[in-house]
């Protein structure tokens, strides 16, 4: 008889491919769906504070005056466009990954643009 002619195996491998396949998948969509939602907790930020800074406040003032929570390393800069018109706004933080297993996605700094034109009073 031959060694190998009995069709019977072990499951097991095949199982712990199964669960480190699963495992890898879990950890990779909660990295991107974290940060998928500290980018548009960012965007919303920039807008609300390029709004506020076309209206005449500082973005800076606005986003103290506010206090967002969960932003590490907050960062506001404005700027006037080349019109004289546009106010635009960069919002900067820090990203943690909600599973620190590798080093190269533990933090990321994450940014946010915005514009807004100011309205003219004649």
């Amino acid at each position: 008889m031959n060694l190998f002619s009995n069709e019977r195996g072990s499951v097991a491998p095949l199982a712990v491919g199964l669960a480190l396949i699963s495992l890898a998948t879990v950890i990779a969509v909660s990295m991107a769906s974290t940060l998928f939602v500290f980018q548009k907790r960012l965007t919303n930020l920039a807008e609300s504070a390029a709004l506020a800074a076309a209206s005449g406040e500082s973005a800076q003032a606005f986003v103290s005056e506010i206090q967002p929570t969960g932003f590490v390393g907050l960062q506001v800069e404005e700027t006037l466009a080349t019109d004289e018109k546009t106010v635009q706004v960069r919002v900067c933080a820090t990203w943690q990954s909600p599973i620190q297993i590798l080093k190269v996605f533990k933090t990321t700094q994450i940014c946010s643009h915005a514009s807004a034109r100011q309205e003219l009073l004649i």
